[in-house]
């Protein structure tokens, strides 16, 4: 199938199918859902006592002898709460941010018709809620989201021959942000950046400044964060987006029967169109920070910011496709022989919201294929695709690319020597073999061509003009090619169990690279300048393994349970990169890897854990970083090519590259009388990246700690044999505090995605109400995550500052009438 998509089909093709009315009387299906959010993860806060004591650590690493960030008792004043004003302890986590957040959610389903008209017609509406706390009373800056959905398909029937549907889809989403230009993972890594010691979020009412004027109420920040998280969601206005979206399918179906048995012909219409009206709110405000000794309790104004008041601004954006498809459909049985064929044209214009010289013109593509089958009983399956697509994206001649694909399949369980093994139900052998092709290279628009462009001015202004030489086009380029082949069998036993093993392989040999890897920065051309070329190579290679099993145990109770694992390792084989010189330990750092291969250090976990524990063996050793100088509780790196320099030429690969190499998962239930219970666990496999900044370097910004920095490494701690989960602190960037194997995550994980619990009402209740099915539903999503994370701070799939997965609670009731 994904050859007939040309061009667009090299990605896989997801293909939906939308419900449809039936013949019958109408039928209503009412959902109602109340759902409350909580993160799965929250990051380690440290006290003001806690962040001072290792501050006060990581200067006396950086700067021994030094006298300390903070004193003895300065650092009980935190711990004991003498005084607040002077010595706060913040949590601006616990701040600002909510323990839950609100989710609520109506669906409503319509269906019937009769022998003309059939019709399906649903609405949706949810509201989301926010995370976060605000005080604003003026206006309401908080997040606020609300969907609304409608959805309607009728299908009528003109005559014997003719039958016509209509598809419209049509959602409004509003949403209102805290801020103009500001997202909610920008105010979530604002709790990060002010330390537990800066005292705020805002001057006391009654204060006043140096200078005898009234400051009080004003915003508090630091010398690093300017836009604290205070001043974020209260003080600077917000942003209200009005979202629609409408996708409308006109098509007919013609049953040619008339000329020959089987032919049918059919044509759809689509036209999608977004559009985006944003009003924009801004506001300002005055930034004062705190100044001189703790003691002390001074504010002074920084910046050149003034309170302002709310002012006002709208903009708006459209984008739109419009697409036809017109289809021939053969259907035919001759006997044991059952024949179909079908050739379609599927022609796109798709125009974006940009408005910039090229970007503006619209995007069209071109896609014709014809595709037959045969099979013989059921038993021996045969099928041929070919595709034909272009884009005028590239240059005639190149624009168009054949796609051809085959298939065949052999049912042997319907062989007749095996009608007397009755415990295979299903022996089924497949294998497919085809090109599929894709267009989105992250090419500049129209790659082919020049972009040479002139304006006026220049270096000369009596000459007026100027002319600006940007890309240089290649005309000789065009699609990226996939070869693909898939070999699989499906068994089936007792009716009962069912299993499925795909193996497949896919091969690029034209994969379209920049001339980065290849040409030498040195000689002067910006490298973006110049041409792609269809000169790289890639393949992907994996399996899939699928079993179900479903049994009636007995007229009150069914079971079901399932599972997948897919593996896939992709390989860049050929990207133009150019070899490293000998002293480099890898001279490859592309090809023969992974997309998103990582290099760094890797820690000589053998010598004293992988800590330099004294200046002596600093000394002795002959080492040298060329990225800093090296520090006693700092890592201790390989010298893999022996010049006794650590530096780039010593990197390795580290990690799996960008894709997970395992996806899995597992799903059971029953149904037992009126109860009915089922649950979906999922998880991914060998998959680890390489960690850094805030929250896993202490240096990032004003010391952003995590849990493992607890037990970082001291003089101290390493004699006494104690646990150690992090080298030496630092008030600057150490040599520690490089992408190594010492910050290599296992992100693989197992979490208990979905889990579903509902009860029926017997049957005379519902129908008390005049409904004919009453079912009420607890739900919960994202319950229990079991990883491999060396810290709890954030969870496999975030960072310490990226807003976490969320678990879900749910309530509903399920009507039908």
């Amino acid at each position: 199938t994904e050859a007939l998509y040309g061009i667009q089909g090299a990605n896989g093709v997801i293909v939906i199918t939308t419900k449809k009315g039936r013949t019958g009387k109408m039928r209503v299906n009412v959902r109602l859902d109340e759902s409350i959010q909580q993160v799965s993860t929250k990051p380690t806060f440290f006290s003001s006592a806690e962040y001072a004591t290792l501050r006060n650590q990581a200067q006396a690493n950086d700067k021994p002898g030094d006298s300390p960030l903070f004193t003895d008792q300065q650092i009980e004043n935190f711990r004991s709460g003498v005084d607040r004003n002077l010595y706060p302890n913040n949590n601006w986590y616990d701040m600002y941010m909510k323990d839950f957040a609100q989710m609520q959610r109506v669906n409503v389903d319509l269906d019937g018709g009769n022998d003309r008209i059939q019709y399906f017609t649903n609405v949706n509406m949810m509201h989301q809620g926010s995370q976060f706390n605000t005080d604003q009373k003026d206006y309401d800056t908080n997040e606020n989201f609300t969907w609304a959905d409608v959805r309607s398909n009728v299908t009528a029937k003109l005559n014997p021959y003719l039958s016509a549907f209509l598809n419209l889809t049509g959602n409004i989403k509003r949403e209102r942000t805290p801020g103009w230009g500001t997202f909610s993972g920008t105010i979530y890594n604002s709790l990060f950046t002010m330390p537990s010691t800066a005292f705020g979020p805002l001057t006391p009412s009654s204060y006043i400044d140096e200078d005898g004027n009234p400051a009080g109420d004003q915003v508090v920040a630091t010398s690093y964060e300017t836009n604290p998280t205070y001043g974020l969601l209260n003080r600077s206005g917000y942003t209200r987006y009005t979202v629609t979206n409408i996708y409308t399918h006109f098509g007919l179906n013609l049953d040619m029967s008339f000329l020959t048995k089987g032919l049918s012909a059919s044509g759809v219409f689509a036209y999608q169109t977004n559009t985006i009206n944003g009003l924009f709110t801004t506001k300002d405000y005055e930034r004062y920070v705190r100044v001189g000794d703790l003691d002390q309790f001074i504010f002074r104004k920084t910046g050149t910011q003034n309170n302002t008041t709310l002012s006002y601004n709208r903009g708006s954006g459209l984008y739109y496709y419009l697409t036809g498809k017109g289809i021939v459909n053969y259907k035919r049985d001759f006997g044991l022989n059952h024949v179909t064929a079908m050739a379609f044209g599927f022609y796109q214009n798709l125009n974006t919201a940009d408005g910039g010289s090229p970007y503006c013109l619209p995007y069209k593509r071109l896609h014709t294929g014809v595709e037959a089958t045969y099979d013989y009983d059921q038993k021996y399956l045969l099928k041929a695709d070919m595709g034909y697509s272009g884009s005028e994206q590239y240059k005639n001649g190149k624009r168009f690319i054949k796609t051809p694909a085959i298939s065949a399949g052999w049912v042997v369980s319907r062989e007749s020597f095996m009608s007397d093994i009755n415990w295979l139900s299903n022996l089924k052998l497949r294998a497919s073999f085809g090109k599929t092709a894709n267009d989105n290279c992250d090419l500049a628009r129209y790659g082919y061509l020049d972009n040479v462009t002139y304006g006026f001015g220049g270096p000369i202004g009596a000459l007026r003009y100027y002319v600006d030489e940007k890309q240089t086009g290649n005309p000789s380029i065009q699609p990226e090619v996939s070869k693909k082949q898939n070999y699989g069998i499906d068994l089936g036993f007792f009716n009962d169990l069912s299993i499925s093993v795909d193996v497949f392989r896919e091969r690029m040999d034209n994969m379209v690279i920049n001339a980065s890897a290849i040409i030498p920065t040195t000689q002067g051309i910006p490298l973006g300048n110049y041409p792609a070329t269809n000169s790289g190579s890639f393949k992907n290679e994996g399996y899939d393994i699928t079993a179900n099993y479903n049994k009636a145990i007995n007229k009150d109770l069914t079971v079901s349970v399932g599972g997948f694992v897919s593996y896939q390792k992709n390989t860049v084989i050929k990207s133009g990169e150019s070899l490293k010189s000998s002293d480099y330990a890898y001279q490859k750092w592309t090809d023969g890897y992974s997309a998103g291969q990582s290099f760094g250090y890797l820690v000589d976990w053998k010598d004293h854990g992988g800590y330099w524990i004294s200046q002596d063996q600093i000394n002795s050793s002959g080492l040298t970083y060329d990225f800093g100088t090296i520090r006693v509780g700092d890592l201790k790196y390989k010298d893999l090519n022996g010049d006794g320099i650590i530096d780039q030429k010593d990197q390795a690969p580290l990690g799996t590259g960008m894709i997970p190499r395992y996806y899995y998962g597992f799903s059971g239930g029953f149904t037992y009388k009126s109860f009915d219970f089922s649950v979906l666990v999922q998880g991914v496999g060998k998959y680890s990246t390489v960690e850094g900044g805030m929250g896993v370097y202490s240096s990032s910004v004003e010391g952003v700690f995590g849990s493992l920095h607890r037990n970082a490494w001291t003089a101290e701690r390493y004699a006494n044999g104690e646990k150690i989960t992090s080298p030496a602190l630092a008030l600057k960037t150490s040599v520690s505090e490089q992408g190594s194997d010492y910050y290599l995550n296992d992100r693989s994980y197992l979490r208990l995605k979905n889990l579903e619990i509902g009860y029926s009402l017997p049957k005379d209740v519902a129908h008390a109400i005049s409904a004919d099915k009453i079912r009420f539903i607890f739900s919960a999503q994202n319950l229990f995550t079991w990883d491999h994370m060396k810290s709890n701070d954030y969870g496999p799939e975030g960072y310490y500052s990226s807003i976490p997965v969320y678990k879900v609670f749910n309530l509903g009731v399920n009507l039908q009438f």
